[in-house]
């Protein structure tokens, strides 16, 4: 009877442990391995310890066909639970010819984000990124403007 107990605890302890390691990192790998609408894979871990990982993304015309194109930030680490992006990268991917695009943002930041609007006038939708690339992650804020232009990502100066 006591080796019987010993072992469904070893067996319990054992679920335990392995059901926390799972958890600890769980609010990266979902993202980590997402998908993106259009069916591509959209983030691979990097070699060594660098990870690239999905930041957001959005399905809006950009390209100004009228037809949705699939807007994509990408982040990368050192550590997964970091702050800091050491990398940021801008993927669109041409709604229509499924053309894909990828330019690199910046030096790096917290909390970046995505807005849209148009920047430069010609009436079609740009991207903003926004990025806190201050120590504190709150300050100072840069912003960097992208068009979509003949299928490439061009930067709005």
């Amino acid at each position: 009877m006591k080796e019987a107990c010993k072992k469904l605890w070893l067996k319990s302890g054992i679920l335990v442990v392995s059901g926390l390691m799972a958890m600890s990192g769980f609010h990266i790998i979902p993202q980590a391995f997402a998908a993106s609408d259009s069916g591509e894979s959209v983030v691979t871990k990097g070699s060594g310890k660098h990870v690239r990982y999905m930041i957001t993304q959005f399905k809006r015309d950009v390209t100004g066909d009228r037809v949705k194109d699939v807007i994509t930030l990408i982040g990368q680490k050192e550590f997964p639970q970091d702050g800091w992006n050491e990398k940021l990268y801008l993927r669109v991917v041409d709604g229509k010819s499924h053309k894909r695009t990828q330019v690199e943002v910046g030096n790096g930041g917290y909390e970046p984000s995505l807005r849209f609007g148009d920047f430069n006038g010609d009436r079609i939708t740009d991207i903003r990124v926004h990025i806190f690339s201050g120590a504190t992650g709150h300050s100072p804020i840069e912003n960097y403007y992208y068009t979509v232009d003949k299928g490439s990502l061009s930067e709005i100066k």
